[in-house]
């Protein structure tokens, strides 16, 4: 004989007899204080947003977009990358402040390719290294608030509708 139950009789069943685990709490949804302090850049780079889009190919082939955007012109900057490591954002990086300028500051997220080490503490990324060292001021937005940089995540998602 075959029974047909819905989703919740089966998830039911199997919480009561132990056999499945609770689900994991979503972490709270960080807000941004009202005093948040919003970069403006209103000349030519003056400010720099940067971020990564990641997708997979067929076969699982990760690849990272490294999208670099002007605040002022809204002109974008955007390359390719294989493997999300300092190097290849080192590269990306010089090749766009070749092509379009050195700005005085870069506004960004943070990523583990800005973490100095995991294993080593209180280390400074090559990729800041390289930022300071150029005179340029980094800015991060704080941790798991993408919409501390609205410009960049709204152009990421421009990115992905019109790519894809």
């Amino acid at each position: 004989m075959l029974f047909r139950s819905s989703r919740a009789t089966i998830n039911r069943i199997l919480r009561r007899n132990g056999l499945s685990k609770p689900r994991a709490a979503k972490r709270p949804k960080k807000s941004l204080p009202a005093d948040y302090p919003w970069p403006v850049g209103t000349s030519p780079n003056q400010i720099h947003l940067f971020d990564f889009v990641h997708r997979s190919l067929v076969g699982s082939t990760w690849f990272y977009s490294c999208n670099l955007l002007d605040q002022a012109r809204r002109w974008p900057f955007l390359g390719v990358i294989l493997t999300k490591n300092a190097d290849a954002v080192i590269q990306f990086l010089v090749s766009a402040w070749q092509e379009i300028g050195v700005p005085a500051a870069l506004y960004l997220d943070n990523d583990i390719v800005w973490h100095g080490s995991g294993f080593q503490l209180r280390t400074i990324s090559r990729v800041i290294r390289l930022c300071l060292w150029v005179g340029v001021e980094v800015i991060f937005i704080p941790i798991y608030t993408p919409e501390a940089n609205p410009v960049m995540e709204s152009f990421n998602s421009v990115w992905d509708r019109n790519f894809w």
